[in-house]
């Protein structure tokens, strides 16, 4: 999916893949490529018993593009795709069907929080920093 937006405040719907937004304080440059070291934090929770399995107390950085979601940290394919149509300063509010979180499989955390298979999560993503990885 591909969202490209320049703007204070965006709502923004991806039909194709069920994915809900709110965009905010985006600088419309800095976007993450294949390859490229992210640094971001984000409180993430579980809609469907409002269970909170993420806090933005730490920052987590990782190389971009891999395609692996890294569930130990509740990063989800739908999460990274949000982050893929972000802007470096960025904020975003974002929801995530099961399809594109961790779909029937439960996951738990690094904290030992667990996410219940099926479950729709929601997120408030800030995108702090995209840089290159170093090699």
């Amino acid at each position: 999916c591909v969202c490209v937006c320049v703007c204070v405040c965006v709502v923004f719907v991806c039909v194709r893949c069920g994915i809900l937004g709110r965009t905010s304080g985006e600088t419309g440059c800095g976007e993450p490529l294949k390859g490229d070291l992210v640094t971001v934090s984000f409180d993430g929770m579980v809609v469907e018993n409002g269970l909170k399995f993420a806090s933005k107390r730490k920052d987590i950085s990782f190389v971009y593009g891999t395609n692996r979601p890294n569930e130990a940290n509740g990063i989800s394919k739908g999460l990274l795709q949000a982050l893929g149509t972000m802007t470096q300063g960025g904020i975003r509010e974002v929801t995530v069907p099961s399809s594109l979180a961790f779909e029937d499989r439960e996951v738990q955390t690094r904290e030992g929080v667990v996410i219940p298979p099926g479950s729709t999560l929601k997120y408030v993503l800030e995108l702090k920093k995209v840089s290159v990885a170093p090699s």
